[in-house]
């Protein structure tokens, strides 16, 4: 399906607003996010015993491989239940024509939590697609911190100093 195929058909069958659905709480959560995962970035850094000054040692960058897959490992324990229940909570009018014909299933996640708790296990469902979100932090965030390290290590200035890059890196 093209893209402009997909929109039309979203605005088509639900509105403007189907294009935010389950938007909500990756907004809310995502200051949150990223500053635990900057926090266990460092503290996965110390234990595996990458140099604090990882960005002025030349050979960090597989450090920081590791340190990235070891944080997308640990990221992943709570990923997983956010991530199914914004993908069941975006998907439950897939099929319905129109917005004013949907029947809702469920208002918001909260609810869909306790039903799920009381229909097939909180636990075990929250869990389904575990090995996709686990591959995709693992692989994603190995990049995405050796990237970060790599972008501040061109950033040092010509003395080498960390604490001339600022507050803003």
């Amino acid at each position: 399906m093209r893209c402009t195929s997909c929109f039309t058909s979203i605005v088509r069958m639900e509105s403007l607003l189907g294009l935010y659905k389950g938007v909500a709480i990756p907004l809310t959560t995502s200051v949150v996010t990223e500053a635990i995962l900057l926090s266990l970035y460092g503290t996965t850094l110390r234990l595996i015993g990458g140099p604090e000054e990882s960005i002025l040692n030349i050979h960090s960058g597989n450090v920081s491989l590791k340190a990235g897959a070891l944080t997308g490992l640990a990221s992943s324990v709570v990923d997983t239940p956010l991530a199914f229940v914004t993908t069941q909570l975006r998907m439950q009018s897939k099929g319905i024509r129109r917005l004013d014909e949907a029947r809702r299933l469920f208002t918001g996640p909260f609810l869909f939590l306790h039903q799920l708790y009381q229909e097939k296990g909180l636990i075990s469902s929250l869990y389904k697609g575990s090995v996709a979100t686990l591959f995709r932090n693992v692989v994603g965030f190995s990049v995405y911190f050796f990237g970060w390290d790599f972008f501040r290590y061109l950033l040092l200035p010509a003395s080498g100093n960390r604490e001339d890059l600022g507050l803003s890196i």
